[in-house]
């Protein structure tokens, strides 16, 4: 190995160490599902069978918080050249005591530890001549020149930015997963239950028992992310709630891609001109099937927020709207359980490339919208607030953004998706 490689994996060893100290090794004062006692990696191993100690496609692997278990399964990342002949250094949510599997994106291919990965004080390094290949800048920037509706500025005082790819199929090429055990405490934000306020959805989640629900929310609610050889994340949520009680669950999703609040709220009043012309055919659809739905839901998830940022829409009008949608909901059903999804983060190092618009990509403080949403829990009885966006942001803490965005905007990858399932569920049960 020659002297600049030496030193690119010592910098990315060390970087990782850096990255380890904020992310997991400090107690947890909120404990809610948190696992705060850790046992060794001969424990786990000795007390969890075979099967379970490889990551698969399982709805509650997928969906068990990652948080209350030592294993951690299918964690995602996004492998990116370094620019020196390397990768750049891989973050993981915890340092790892002991590896279980590396797997691409799709599960399909196995990597071979010694070969394709190694295991350095913690930290997964890629060597060279590794079967996994990490994506260059070449490919994540487009070529110089290149008509592009988004700019992306990753270099501190410079505003013009360089044109970058916005296909996520070309992304997940470079997509990978590690299954492993931690045995050190998340320190990060952990969501608590609110089952107690979701008291028909109590009632109704009991084995044997039928459940309706709905999912209103934009293209994240779409599952415009993911990357098709997984269940998108309405989908996965309603076979969480089902693996977890034992109800069949019927899901109506009413997401349309590129709403945002007010136009919701215009497609309840049947004010359609008011709809952007692109998307009124499909928010027409879903509106019919709100409309056939609302007066026996059990469950509606309302999970708006990425557009009305866009749209640098003031927090406490995007409240407005959101009371809108749950008067909607509960004039036609009293008794129906409500939760408000905070939005998971757009990338801020994006911003359009249009004619007469250079704006970010995020505009508004989506921590604000968040905030408005909190007070909604005392204001509606049978109603919780889940925060996706705290929850992510101490994730984030951890994880490049791009770990977590399927395609450099703001749609959630494969990854982001469990993790925004398991804060649903963290919340709901």
């Amino acid at each position: 190995m020659n002297r600049t490689k030496s030193l690119c994996l010592l910098i990315a060893v060390l970087t990782a160490l850096i990255l380890f100290c904020s992310c997991g090794s400090a107690q947890s004062s909120e404990q809610g599902g948190n696992l705060s006692e850790m046992k060794t990696v001969e424990e786990v191993l000795a007390e969890t069978p075979a099967e379970d100690l490889v990551g698969k496609n399982d709805v509650m692997q997928f969906t068990t918080p990652f948080y209350s278990t030592q294993i951690q399964y299918n964690e995602g990342f996004l492998l990116r050249e370094d620019g020196l002949g390397g990768t750049l250094p891989v973050k993981l949510m915890f340092p790892v005591a002991h590896v279980l599997e590396v797997r691409s994106n799709d599960l399909q291919t196995l990597y071979e530890e010694g070969k394709d990965y190694t295991i350095e004080n913690g930290s997964l390094v890629i060597p060279a001549g590794s079967a996994m290949k990490a994506m260059p800048d070449s490919e994540f920037f487009l070529p110089e020149g290149t008509a592009s509706d988004w700019l992306y500025n990753d270099r501190a005082g410079e505003d013009e930015g360089r044109a970058v790819t916005t296909d996520k199929a070309v992304l997940y090429r470079y997509r990978y997963v590690i299954t492993y055990i931690r045995t050190e405490v998340y320190s990060g934000h952990v969501l608590q239950s609110k089952a107690d306020r979701l008291t028909h959805f109590s009632q109704s989640a009991k084995e044997g028992g039928s459940i309706e629900m709905l999912f209103v929310g934009d293209s994240i609610g779409e599952g415009a992310g993911g990357s098709g050889n997984f269940l998108g994340l309405a989908d996965l949520t309603a076979r969480a709630i089902e693996a977890r009680t034992g109800a069949k669950v019927t899901l109506s999703n009413c997401s349309v891609g590129g709403i945002d609040s007010l136009e919701f709220m215009n497609v309840i009043d049947g004010r359609f001109d008011q709809i952007n012309p692109n998307i009124v055919n499909k928010a027409r659809d879903r509106y019919a099937l709100m409309e056939q739905k609302k007066s026996f839901a059990d469950i509606v998830f309302i999970a708006l927020g990425a557009n009305d940022s866009s749209a640098d829409r003031a927090a406490d009008i995007f409240k407005i709207h959101i009371q809108a949608l749950i008067d909607y909901f509960r004039d036609a059903n009293p008794d129906v359980s409500v939760v408000v999804v905070s939005s998971p983060e757009i990338n801020d190092k994006i911003r359009r490339n249009k004619p007469g618009d250079t704006r970010n990509l995020r505009l508004h403080d989506l921590g604000e919208y968040a905030e408005v949403l909190s007070t909604l829990e005392e204001e509606y009885d049978n109603l919780a607030f889940a925060d996706i966006h705290t929850a992510q942001a101490s994730v984030l803490e951890c994880k490049y953004l791009e770990d977590i965005i399927a395609d450099n905007l703001n749609h959630p990858s494969d990854y982001m998706s469990r993790l925004y399932v398991q804060f649903l569920i963290q919340t709901i049960f």
